[in-house]
């Protein structure tokens, strides 16, 4: 448990160094959000917000592939099901440290896979797509550690309590 926690807290710390790095040296506050990282990519997953008529939530998306950085606006249509259904996989790839877990592809303009090699190490790979035709695209992966899944279920979970359906 010992060594979770020590993970735990070094992964808060690059977090925050990582959010200072996306909003620059004088950002003061923590930014609210899901941050999948190896330190030098990451995608940040605001908050969703819900539609008014409560037909699904968008998403603003910050992303870091190498040198490469991006805010694109991600919408899914499956209220928190899609959510649950990543949170799940999520813990099954934690338990097992093989399988992947996919963002629902109700988002139509971003695909986040998450796939472990049995070792302990997490393959994410991101496909984010942007414009009126959905031109322009941003691909990249890194990898990230097991021990990192559990705050990432957290978020989803912090998440799925924002949305007023669970169904």
């Amino acid at each position: 448990m010992g060594d979770q926690r020590t993970a735990s807290c070094q992964f808060i710390a690059q977090v925050t160094r990582l959010h200072r790095s996306i909003l620059g040296p004088n950002t003061t506050g923590e930014v609210e959000g899901l941050l999948l990282t190896d330190g030098r990519s990451s995608v940040l997953l605001r908050p969703p917000e819900p539609y008014p008529d409560g037909q699904g939530y968008r998403h603003q998306i910050d992303l870091a592939g190498g040198p490469f950085r991006g805010t694109i606006d991600a919408s899914s249509s499956d209220g928190s099901r899609g959510l649950r259904q990543f949170r799940d996989q999520l813990a099954v790839l934690h338990q097992t440290l093989r399988g992947e877990a996919r963002l629902s592809p109700a988002y139509e303009n971003l695909k986040l896979s998450l796939q472990g090699d049995g070792l302990g190490h997490v393959l994410v790979q991101v496909d984010a797509r942007a414009g009126d035709c959905m031109e322009m695209k941003l691909s990249f992966n890194f990898v990230i550690d097991w021990a990192q899944l559990p705050v990432i279920m957290t978020g989803i979970d912090q998440f799925r309590g924002l949305l007023a359906s669970d169904a």
